[in-house]
């Protein structure tokens, strides 16, 4: 075995590379991609240090694949929305379950959420205004009325502008798995999900370009992945459908 060096990195070597992902390690093409992608990071950074190196992925086709999309159904949704929770359990337990909610309600991500301020909402608690902490791009989302509930019940009123308390991502998280297995919901939940649940549902009624508008997304591709409904959501659609044209 030769010691690994930046400059082996050739097209040949990247062909046997995702030969032996795809054959040896058993890697399907979407992790295939992934790992490709962080090699191509790598050559790009050695080339910016100075490194004379030819760069072998002109002529690589890397997909990025189909983004996923998990998403809670409605049924799923008001499922997590009635988990009891005992007053002996931790204080960020019973928080993370309402910030949860407070992301279905609103679309926003943990970081915009966890970084809003009350300049960010209107005097009457109807409007969310802020810049995405992720993309810079303004978002406006209207408030609803359970919404507006988890803002009064953990908004500080301290001299703080900060509305929430600190949250850690990965403590979120954590909570979110006890609290989507008491409700019985057999999904890998993080906070994201969260967001596209948002999307999700309002792809059910809202045109694909206010969906975009709501959620502050650029690609429509992403925005397209929120069309995904199963078959509960399909028939409750159909009825109103049916109910309307009759």
């Amino acid at each position: 075995k030769r010691e690994p060096s930046i400059d082996l990195i050739s097209f040949d070597f990247l062909e046997s590379y995702k030969a032996y992902l795809k054959i040896h390690r058993g890697n399907k093409d979407v992790s295939i991609n992934k790992r490709l992608r962080h090699l191509r990071t790598v050559v790009r950074y050695a080339i910016k240090l100075g490194y004379k190196i030819p760069y072998p992925f002109d002529s690589l086709k890397i997909s990025h694949g189909e983004p996923k999309c998990v998403y809670l159904t409605k049924q799923e949704y008001e499922q997590f929305k009635a988990v009891e929770i005992d007053t002996n359990s931790p204080l960020h337990l019973k928080f993370a379950k309402d910030l949860f909610i407070f992301g279905c309600e609103t679309g926003l991500r943990h970081g915009d959420i966890v970084s809003l301020t009350w300049d960010n909402i209107d005097e009457a608690m109807t409007m969310i205004t802020k810049l995405q902490n992720k993309t810079s791009k303004e978002v406006n989302v209207p408030l609803s009325n359970k919404a507006r509930e988890i803002i009064e019940k953990w908004g500080r009123k301290d001299e703080s502008k900060i509305i929430f308390p600190p949250s850690p991502d990965q403590l979120t998280n954590r909570y979110l798995k006890v609290l989507a297995k008491r409700a019985k919901i057999d999904k890998h939940i993080t906070f994201h999900v969260s967001r596209h649940t948002f999307a999700s549902h309002l792809a059910m009624t809202l045109s694909p370009a206010y969906v975009m508008k709501l959620i502050g997304d650029k690609d429509m591709r992403m925005v397209n992945v929120y069309v995904n409904v199963d078959k509960t959501d399909l028939m409750d659609a159909m009825v109103k459908h049916w109910n309307n044209v009759s």
